[in-house]
């Protein structure tokens, strides 16, 4: 009976002893895959901060003015930024025509390309130098539409217009559909800053897996 006492208490702290070993290796390996994500997302914000810092428009042959949130049939206070933005670059001479792209949301009354049109003619802009593209729902198709108009008028180059916090993303887009293009950022509400840019992470992600 000693014996088998012994033989079972030797089982026992074997038992222990592996389930010990697989709970600190399994713990290790947690840690290590924790902290890869942290850096790889250290890495991706900082080239979206980049982006939004450091991204300069070079002269071009069309301004492509990305669509965002319309008010009405107006544009909100983002895509105004962005309007105000490419108005500025028009009149410096960066390019003489511009792309306005943005669809219809299930909840707007036009599109947002239709609202941008608009917005410029009414600041001067010449109607004959403004293409619309109002099929698209995405960033990813905001660029991809674009470039076919771009083909069909003979535009090599573009510069990207949207706001700050965007344009990594639109630059990386574009390019990956052979898009000769820069980048031109646009202020964001300082207020929804942090949501916005949260929010950019995740697109990044997604963008990258499934715009293609």
């Amino acid at each position: 009976m000693n014996i088998l006492r012994v033989i079972q208490k030797r089982n026992e702290q074997m038992k222990r002893f592996r389930i010990g070993g697989i709970s600190k290796k399994f713990i290790k390996v947690i840690c290590i895959i924790f902290l890869v994500v942290a850096i790889l997302c250290s890495v991706l914000f900082s080239f979206i901060l980049d982006g939004a810092k450091n991204s300069k428009p070079r002269n071009s042959d069309v301004l492509i003015v990305l669509g965002c949130q319309i008010w009405g049939e107006g544009p909100s206070l983002m895509l105004e930024y962005r309007l105000q933005n490419a108005l500025a670059l028009y009149k410096k001479g960066v390019a003489k025509s511009i792309i306005v792209s943005g669809g219809q949301g299930s909840d707007e009354k036009t599109s947002e390309a239709n609202v941008m049109k608009k917005w410029l003619i009414k600041n001067k802009v010449p109607e004959d130098i403004i293409f619309e593209e109002d099929k698209s729902t995405s960033t990813y198709e905001n660029l991809k539409f674009s470039k076919k108009i771009m083909k069909e008028k003979g535009f090599k180059s573009a510069v990207i217009v949207t706001n700050d916090y965007h344009i990594f993303r639109a630059l990386w887009l574009g390019k990956r559909l052979g898009i000769a293009c820069t980048g031109a950022p646009s202020q964001t509400v300082e207020y929804l800053k942090p949501y916005y840019y949260s929010r950019e992470f995740i697109s990044n992600i997604k963008s990258f897996i499934f715009d293609r």
